[in-house]
């Protein structure tokens, strides 16, 4: 199993779009005590990205976007009913992150999954 992920493209703006599905820090906040980034994390499915809209919504580099969008090789919303990602797909977005407050957040996240 690997990565969802394509590439991520940073935005500046702000998207009104629903059917984008929360990711990133955004997504592994919601799922632990982890604290939010200010960056808005979004994934959406290939060939969606034609459909994205927002309010001046315009591409820039990582330093200076407020909104990631990643381009995944599925559907997020697949797996999902609610407007964050699945574990699962979570859990493999991150595994490779050696950042130790990553590494603990996501322990948290796929015990509280298993019933542990």
């Amino acid at each position: 199993m690997s990565t969802p992920i394509n590439r991520i493209q940073y935005y500046s703006g702000y998207t009104l779009d629903q059917n984008l599905k929360r990711t990133n820090i955004n997504a592994l906040a919601y799922y632990t005590d982890l604290n939010d980034e200010q960056v808005d994390f979004y994934a959406m499915g290939p060939g969606y990205g034609k459909f994205v809209g927002g309010v001046n919504l315009k591409s820039v580099d990582q330093m200076e976007g407020n909104i990631g969008i990643e381009k995944w090789k599925y559907d997020p919303s697949l797996l999902t009913k609610s407007e964050y990602i699945d574990p699962l797909s979570l859990y493999l977005c991150f595994r490779e992150n050696k950042d130790e407050r990553i590494e603990m957040a996501l322990e948290e996240m796929m015990q509280a999954r298993a019933g542990w």
